[in-house]
């Protein structure tokens, strides 16, 4: 019975350590408190601080449309404030885990809220973000929410003669 029970416990730990997320969540740290200080800068319209910890080759998968590269994911966040102004964030939540492969991976869900810029719309949508990071830059960003906020105003820019 001795030797099942030893078995049993280096079994569980033998299956417990192949998953990449080891399961250590952690509040209060270092990489939470960046993507809350980058996330209110978003809302500003200011991407120095997201400039400054991205890496160069850093990967964004945006509602299922996938783009490389620093600058090109810098101009796809601007380009949210062409459609929409009023952008803020509420009902914020934030955490981050530590991978097993050593990397860390933060979890930011809110309320995404704005003003269409052609259709006047206000908009409330909840969001989803991922943001992994190594050595203390973003290489993968994972950005899940409703994009029918982007198709309404952009019908209507395309029905306006301003698209012209």
């Amino acid at each position: 019975m001795r030797i099942f029970f030893i078995f049993l416990v280096f079994l569980f730990f033998l299956t417990s350590c192949t998953s990449d997320i080891i399961g250590v969540v952690l509040k209060n740290d270092i990489y939470s408190s960046r993507v809350i200080e980058m996330m209110n800068d978003h809302q500003e319209s200011n991407f120095n601080l997201l400039k400054k910890y991205l890496d160069e080759d850093v990967f964004i998968e945006y509602s299922g449309k996938i783009y490389n590269g620093k600058q090109n994911l810098i101009e796809v966040w601007k380009a949210e404030f062409y459609y929409f102004s009023d952008v803020f964030f509420d009902k914020k939540e934030v955490f981050t885990t530590f991978n097993k492969d050593r990397s860390y991976t933060t979890i930011f869900k809110a309320n995404w809220n704005a003003s269409g810029n052609f259709t006047n719309n206000s908009y409330s949508v909840y969001s989803f973000y991922e943001f992994k990071w190594k050595y203390d830059r973003i290489f993968e960003i994972h950005v899940h929410w409703n994009n029918e906020p982007y198709y309404k105003e952009w019908d209507k820019l395309i029905k306006s003669n301003k698209y012209e």
